[in-house]
């Protein structure tokens, strides 16, 4: 995914997204990188054994999906790019995140069968009414 700039490149060099086996750790896990167009650098900024996938870039921050945390399930997290900080937003223990898409305000994604909603600017979770 582009920075809002264009002058960025944030991305996965493999996936395990539809793979059969879940809580993979090893070589293979993808690791998220952030590449500059300009100068044609690159760093790996989420570096880890657990699965790292689906860098989505709003404002400062880079949201992404991981199965790093104690509950072992794809939950989203986020990556302060000042601060090199990362953090957990949403703690599902007993089911997946699953297709997150982020938007101008808030991140949409699925688990445990329901849609919800991350906002951006308050990492409020709200559940999405289907009628």
């Amino acid at each position: 995914m582009l920075s809002e700039d264009g002058k960025q490149l944030v991305y996965t060099q493999k996936s395990r997204l539809f793979r059969t086996w879940k809580r993979y750790r090893g070589g293979t896990a993808p690791d998220i990188t952030l590449f500059n167009l300009d100068d044609l650098s690159s760093e790996v900024i989420i570096d880890s054994d657990a699965n790292d996938e689906i860098p989505m870039w709003s404002g400062n921050k880079i949201y992404f999906l991981s199965d790093r945390g104690d509950e072992m399930r794809a939950n989203i997290w986020s990556y302060d790019l000042t601060s090199k900080s990362v953090k957990q937003l949403t703690s599902f223990k007993d089911y997946d995140v699953h297709f997150p898409s982020i938007g101008p305000k808030d991140i949409v994604f699925e688990a445990e069968g329901k849609l919800y909603l991350l906002n951006l600017a308050t990492e409020e979770i709200t559940d999405v009414k289907v009628t």
